[in-house]
């Protein structure tokens, strides 16, 4: 794989941010699998500072975010590895930068930034209120600090192919009950020695009280060490902190295996609508 300066590195956050931190916690996103990572799974993903674990940081820079669909700015002072990990990935801190009053923090940047600490710069309107579990960080890739990470990046990370398989479990207005082969599907040729590498569930409309919880089978034999969890009053598994969690002896699947979507929990109030989503990465 090719990263092309001009494009951004990705981020997910691992956990939420408030207006009062100063900073944030998150890892590498997506998941790139490294072609060294070992059976068990140690070490499976690839950290963005593979070769340069204790040298790289990033300083003083813009970044950006998207909350309801609004992308919107802000000013980081660094970014450092944490030296631990989340999901076999290493976890980055991110610190926001403050401005020149020594006191406020740039976070919701105006479109006329002239790119100084200046608390000038600082849009009342889009101050970052708070940042969710799962939020996507996107950081510019086009400055001079990044140039150790471009290298390792290049040096580093086998092509993949990454694609998708959907499945509508349960109509917008059917309830969501508890069954097995809701879906099934047959793994194609091109998808033939491809990792699932991501699950995530939707329903249209929450349930309450108690978790919808989806497993993927097959030949009878559950796939997934920890199922795909919606909790109480969400819409989708992504706000969920206990992400699921693939068995490594069925991570990779082969053509013509069956795979079986099954609902195993579901709420008191049973949610409306349901969508699973599985991502199968390939090196190619």
């Amino acid at each position: 794989m090719t990263v092309q300066k001009g494009n951004f590195l990705e981020f997910t956050l691992l956990g939420p941010v408030t207006g009062a931190s100063n900073t944030f916690r998150m890892v590498a996103a997506p998941k790139f699998k490294r072609a060294d990572f070992s059976a068990d799974n140690t070490g499976a993903y690839y950290d963005l500072n593979f070769d340069n674990d204790s040298t790289i940081s990033l300083t003083s820079f813009r970044g950006t975010f998207e909350k309801a669909g609004v992308v919107e700015t802000f000013a980081v002072d660094g970014v450092t590895a944490d030296g631990t990990s989340s999901d076999g990935r290493r976890q980055y801190v991110c610190t926001f930068e403050v401005a020149d009053d020594a006191s406020t923090k740039l976070r919701g940047i105006k479109q006329d930034d002239d790119g100084t600490d200046s608390v000038d710069n600082v849009d009342s309107d889009l101050v970052i209120d708070s940042l969710s579990i799962g939020d996507l960080v996107k950081i510019p890739w086009d400055m001079s600090s990044a140039n150790e990470l471009y290298a390792a990046f290049e040096n580093s990370v086998a092509e993949t192919l990454v694609r998708y398989a959907e499945f509508q479990s349960y109509g917008g207005t059917q309830e969501v009950l508890l069954a097995d082969g809701r879906n099934f599907f047959k793994v194609p040729e091109g998808y033939d020695n491809s990792d699932i590498t991501d699950l995530s569930a939707s329903v249209i409309t929450a349930g309450t009280t108690g978790t919808v919880s989806v497993q993927v089978s097959t030949g009878g034999a559950d796939m997934l060490t920890t199922p795909i969890q919606i909790l109480s009053g969400e819409t989708g598994s992504e706000t969920n902190p206990t992400q699921p969690v693939v068995n490594p002896t069925y991570a990779t699947v082969t053509e013509n295996q069956i795979l079986s979507i099954d609902v195993v929990g579901t709420t008191t109030t049973k949610p409306l609508g349901l969508i699973v989503l599985i991502q199968f990465t390939k090196n190619v």
